[in-house]
């Protein structure tokens, strides 16, 4: 029930914490009922019951039940029977039981839970304890699964019948199977040719989290760019996943612009493919971060190598357990898996681990390496390692993790990020750290990289899941600290290879995306997104770009922000406002930033109101009436908002969220919109734009000249934006003058 991320051993068990070698089968059974499977985010009822063991529970003992720290099931809470996600305890025995939520109430993974104390008086041996989640008695809906697919996903139960304060796992059955719900919308890709390897364009029905609905039935249309359609049937057979080669006559071609497959079922749904463009680009697509449940994820190591592979149809991908929590047979296990899934030409598993130490000591890089003989785990720490034989190889700081590789000559690169712990700018090498995650599930960091180049590091950019859903390369948002869809990395070169693609990253021909396959080339002077080099003069920058929607700006940034902007024609009428939000509480942990309010107009009517760039399939708008809105929304770095159709177009608006309170003249919204900064926080501004009728052209070429220049070095970073929300960012262009 609710597992997300159980660390599990070799026989799939979860590992024992603390001592167990007695009273072990001593201490009682625990049972869930019912364990039948049910979809993901589902709501229900369930009741763990708890056996008391020979010894009973004394006085001040306690239970535990618990769940992993990146489990997204509903939160039990205690006090309002009616409410959701309520939960009740009772006990036959001679005690009171009190029950707590605590955020942290064991051990990394299983950190979170109830605590179930035991208090005036004891528990006897055969008396039980159950406990409801969901207790539907006081008219409440229940309780809310975790958001996606899992087998047999369970809780943890422990208890202290000694009341020492050591607890004990309880044996018994604690799992369910969290299953897919129905298709709610279809995802198509399209991958190009490569060597050995067809084009081929994958559809694939998801629900309404993301996750793969492997019950789907249905007839798919594919109409391509040229107008011709196929039609085939998906069947139980396909699991929600189909799979073709592009017909070669369908292929895409030099000078003949972009393909795109529209795909339509019989259901109504529909959805239209990334461009293939060898003009503008042909990246390898991949995504250099992610766990498993042998740490703190979900799922197995071939599980989340095969969905990168063939769900997600990536073209690599990395397993980055955090160090402190692998042992080294868990270690052996993976890279062993790497290789096994590893074909030059067709797909790239990299092996290596996150090292995983604090930002005062340099911060999470991920470590992948090009040869899996010569892959030494070099942890940060053995935290949660308990075999402590290899405690002299600890690299403790950034600094000592680079001089291993350097001293070692081990083929790896470095990828420094956000996440938990932020990585430490001022102890970046770049030789050894070429390029920094500026997109991941925990959000967008555009401000890291900023901060780079004000350091004067030459640095490029990548995106990643950092997934822990066993969704690597297609991951949704789960808890509000993995508040966004996941970010690609684009590697710009035709070597499908471990060493191939270090060669890229090293001399940062790569891009970044928020999770869309927009293809990008950014060239300058004869140079390349990533190059570095000396003038005399500004760069003249050229930008093309195809889009998965219209593209309605490109931007040119320094160290210091936008430098240049470039829009399509503006809008003829005022009929439809964009009302964004964008920011982030903080750049740790905690920075999720609650947008949770509403508008309203003094006058004027708002027709309709839909949401833009929402991420998570919980958060909605309202149209509460003709002239107020609300919703529910928070932010990660990223931009949400409202599009408004208006009737007659009103005089002021009212808006109040996040903190801010705040009325806008909407004359003041110009053909450039308007951007209004919001105080504290990270990058935080309310923006509003008007829009137009139509989608802007999802293909751009745009140049820029008169650049700002000066002696010294001089970093570029272009930034497309899509009308649908979407980002992708270039590794910055580095110009001494």
């Amino acid at each position: 029930m609710a597992r997300e991320g159980e660390e599990t051993t070799a026989t799939g068990d979860p590992e024992p914490e603390g001592p167990q070698r007695w009273p072990a089968g001593l201490v009682g059974q625990v049972s869930l009922s019912p364990s039948d499977p049910a979809p993901a985010g589902s709501w229900g009822s369930w009741t763990l019951r708890y056996v008391v063991g020979p010894y009973g529970v004394d006085d001040a003992g306690a239970l535990k039940v618990l769940w992993p720290v990146v489990s997204d099931h509903g939160v039990p809470q205690l006090s309002d029977p009616a409410g959701a996600n309520y939960a009740s305890v009772r006990t036959d025995g001679e005690a009171v039981l009190v029950a707590r939520w605590q955020q942290r109430a064991s051990v990394r993974p299983w950190s979170k839970g109830l605590v179930i104390d035991v208090t005036d008086g004891s528990l006897a041996p055969g008396d039980t304890v159950e406990l409801v989640l969901g207790d539907r008695d006081g008219g409440g809906p229940g309780a809310r699964l975790q958001s996606y697919v899992e087998p047999d996903c369970r809780v943890r139960v422990q208890v202290d019948p000694f009341a020492t304060g050591v607890f004990y796992d309880v044996p018994g059955s604690t799992g369910l199977d969290v299953t897919a719900g129905e298709a709610h919308a279809l995802v198509a890709t399209l991958r190009p040719a490569r060597g050995p390897r067809p084009a081929v364009v994958s559809v694939r029905a998801v629900d309404r989290y993301g996750n793969l609905a492997t019950g789907y039935r249905g007839t798919v249309t594919l109409t391509w760019t040229d107008g011709t359609s196929t039609e085939r049937p998906m069947t139980a057979a396909d699991e929600g996943l189909l799979t073709l080669e592009v017909p070669d006559h369908r292929g895409p071609a030099a000078g003949a612009g972009p393909l795109r497959v529209h795909v339509a079922d019989d259901g109504g749904r529909s959805a239209v493919s990334n461009p293939l463009d060898p003009d503008v680009g042909d990246p390898l697509w991949g995504d250099t971060q992610g766990q498993t449940g042998e740490t703190v994820g979900a799922g197995t190591l071939e599980s989340f190598f095969r969905y990168g592979r063939d769900v997600a149809l990536l073209d690599f991908v990395t397993h980055s357990a955090n160090d402190f929590q692998v042992d080294n047979a868990a270690y052996e296990r993976s890279l062993a898996m790497c290789d096994a899934f590893t074909e030059d030409g067709r797909f790239v598993a990299f092996g290596g681990f996150e090292w995983s130490g604090n930002t005062a000591v340099g911060g999470d890089h991920n470590v992948l390496y090009a040869d899996s003989a010569q892959a030494p785990l070099l942890r940060s720490s053995h935290a949660l390692v308990e075999d402590l034989g290899d405690l002299d190889t600890d690299a403790r700081t950034a600094t000592d993790l680079y001089r291993a590789i350097e001293e070692r000559g081990l083929e790896a690169v470095c990828v420094p990020h956000v996440g938990g712990r932020r990585v430490n700018l001022g102890l970046l090498e770049p030789a050894h750290a070429p390029v920094l995650e500026i997109v991941s599930v925990h959000g967008w960091f555009e401000w890291l990289v900023l901060d780079a180049l004000r350091l004067g590091h030459v640095v490029g950019v990548v995106g990643a899941s950092d997934d822990h859903s066993g969704r690597p390369g297609s991951s949704y948002p789960t808890l509000p600290v993995f508040g966004v869809r996941n970010g690609l990395a684009a590697v710009c070169t035709d070597d499908l290879s471990r060493r191939g693609i270090q060669r890229a990253m090293r001399a940062r021909h790569t891009y970044a995306t928020t999770g869309e396959r927009i293809l990008l080339d950014v060239r300058a002077d004869g140079h390349r997104m990533g190059d570095h080099w000396s003038a005399v003069q500004a760069p003249t920058v050229r930008v093309r770009a195809a889009g998965t929607a219209g593209v309605e700006a490109v931007e040119v940034l320094d160290a210091t922000g936008v430098v240049r902007r470039w829009t399509p024609p503006p809008p003829a009428g005022r009929g439809r406002l964009r009302v964004g939000w964008r920011g982030a509480r903080a750049r740790d942990r905690r920075r999720v930033q609650d947008w949770s309010g509403g508008l309203h107009v003094d006058d004027g009517e708002i027709r309709a109101a839909r949401s833009w760039a929402f991420d998570h399939p919980d958060h909605a708008v309202v149209l509460e009436g003709p002239r107020s809105v609300s919703w529910t929304s928070s932010t990660n770095g990223d931009s949400d908002g409202v599009v408004l159709e208006l009737g007659t177009t009103p005089s002021t608006l009212h808006l109040a969220a996040g903190g801010v309170d705040l009325s806008v003249d909407l004359a003041r919204v110009g053909e450039d919109g308007l951007e209004i900064p919001v105080e504290g926080g990270v990058d935080r501004a309310v923006t509003l734009r008007w829009l137009p009728e139509e989608e802007p052209s999802r293909e751009v070429d745009v140049v820029f000249e008169d650049l700002p220049f000066g002696p010294g070095r001089n970093a570029y970073l272009v930034k497309v934006h899509q009308s649908d929300g979407h980002l992708a960012w270039a590794s910055p262009l580095f110009v001494d003058g």
